[in-house]
């Protein structure tokens, strides 16, 4: 209902206005700010995250796997299971996107920023790319293409 609302209602209210919007089962809370955001100012937002998830991810990075191998938490882990480095990654990096999901889905957060879940789950996607770039694919059916498979208009037949 929300976004519906601020779908339909777009332009009509000033920066700043607080909304209130009764959803049955919340009450979603909203702060108009800006209606646009400019190139420029896209472009400071994208500079601003990216040095935070830099920062983030050399702090938390030393934290969880030093500077030896920055991969050792997932290869730990995975051995400990019985997983690969990838499917350990899987898994940390789910909680971020679960997390992401329930703010969508409620518009609350109650142990970390929704900014900082962003942060995290932009620095799992580096991580993971990074376990894919040290796996040699050559040896796995990973990378390989079905060539078998036929699609019509992008759907499997």
């Amino acid at each position: 209902m929300g976004g519906l609302f601020m779908r339909k209602f777009k332009g009509c209210f000033e920066p700043g206005t607080i909304l209130y919007l009764d959803n049955t089962d919340n009450v979603f809370k909203y702060i108009i700010k800006e209606e646009t955001m400019n190139r420029k100012e896209f472009d400071e937002f994208i500079q601003n995250f990216i040095t935070e998830q830099s920062n983030l991810m050399k702090t938390k990075g030393k934290d969880y796997a030093g500077d030896a191998d920055v991969l050792t938490n997932f290869k730990r882990i995975a051995d400990n299971i019985g997983l690969s480095p990838l499917e350990a990654w899987y898994v940390y990096a789910s909680k971020h996107w679960d997390a992401i999901t329930t703010f969508v889905k409620t518009t609350k957060v109650t142990s970390e920023s929704i900014r900082g879940r962003f942060i995290d789950m932009s620095n799992y996607l580096l991580l993971g790319m990074a376990i894919i770039e040290m796996t040699d694919w050559s040896k796995s059916d990973f990378d390989k293409v079905d060539d078998d498979v036929k699609y019509d208009e992008g759907k499997e037949i």
